[in-house]
């Protein structure tokens, strides 16, 4: 009796953190949060409505240059908030996305869903979740699930907001960042333990090769591979390096790396299972020309002093 009387008292805790959540959420300014749901990972036995994704968009809805944050196990997507609103404020043309965990999906939001459309009262909300603890009479009232209707949902981890292939090489780098302890780690085609898939046309691995060769002639870059855009950055990494960024073209990659070194932050590099898409489309003219201006700006950048002292 004990254990269930804690199990629903966990759980009714949980409700009421969604609570508290999505009351922050629907209670901003007209630049408020955007919650949308998008198709995620059809985990297998799991019914379809449990096969989506939950993510909080923040900024400008006409932002090009996307943020997508991937909260821990007991976190969710509205811990990012603060930091994601400080960043949409200072960075014009950007958007924060924080990844909903899936388990929020089985939560009963009933009586949430009902007070903010004003069909029900504090007192009434109140009641359904935690009311019911000190006073068992009441109805209706919050039910918990039990474990053996999601029995489904013990398999589910990081391909329920990725494809198998992703989640595996976002695995890999948190796993660098827990054991090293690293706060910016990159993927690398270059690196020889890499596998490759469907690979580049060869006028796409020239450009690219001239790129870097260009990025180390400057001394913008020690690293073989800057443009592959598999990158994962802690918060305190995004909270040095993102607000000083200024380029989002080729450059963006090598602009990045370079603000995270002036910074102080040590670059990890891990391999990476690549595959090339062919909707991915470059101009060996005019984008080579980018490329290179990219790389021009970045150095100004640095003379003038706006990525702040190096390490």
């Amino acid at each position: 009796m004990t254990f269930v009387r804690n199990r629903a008292l966990g759980i009714a805790a949980a409700a009421l953190g969604a609570l508290l959540m999505s009351l922050a959420v629907a209670g901003t300014s007209d630049a408020a949060p955007r919650v949308v749901t998008l198709n995620g990972f059809k985990a297998p036995g799991t019914p379809a409505q449990y096969n989506k994704v939950k993510v909080v968009k923040q900024g400008s809805p006409q932002g090009k240059k996307i943020l997508v944050l991937v909260p821990g196990t007991s976190a969710g997507a509205t811990n990012f908030g603060p930091l994601a609103s400080a960043l949409v404020k200072q960075l014009k043309g950007w958007q924060v996305w924080s990844i909903e965990r899936r388990e929020n999906l089985l939560e009963d939001h009933t009586a949430l869903q009902k007070y903010l459309k004003g069909t029900a009262t504090g007192q009434e909300l109140y009641d359904y979740y935690l009311g019911s603890i000190i006073n068992p009479a009441i109805n209706p009232k919050f039910t918990p699930k039990t474990t053996g209707e999601t029995t489904f949902a013990k398999d589910w981890g990081m391909d329920a907001i990725a494809e198998v292939h992703d989640a595996a090489e976002l695995d890999r780098m948190l796993a660098v960042t827990h054991r090293r302890g690293a706060q910016v780690v990159i993927a690398s085609r270059a690196l020889p333990e890499s596998e490759r898939g469907t690979r580049q046309p060869w006028y796409r691995g020239t450009m690219g090769r001239i790129f870097n060769l260009l990025g180390r002639g400057a001394g913008l870059t020690e690293c073989p591979d800057t443009q592959c855009g598999f990158k994962l950055l802690s918060a305190e990494a995004v909270e040095r390096v993102v607000p000083r960024l200024t380029i989002d073209g080729f450059g963006f990659d090598v602009e990045l790396l370079w603000v995270a070194l002036k910074q102080g932050l040590e670059v990890w590099q891990i391999p990476v299972r690549w595959i090339d898409s062919p909707a991915s489309r470059v101009s060996p003219i005019t984008d080579s020309a980018r490329m290179f201006l990219d790389l021009l700006q970045v150095r100004l950048n640095d003379w003038r002093g706006l990525y702040g002292k190096g390490a």
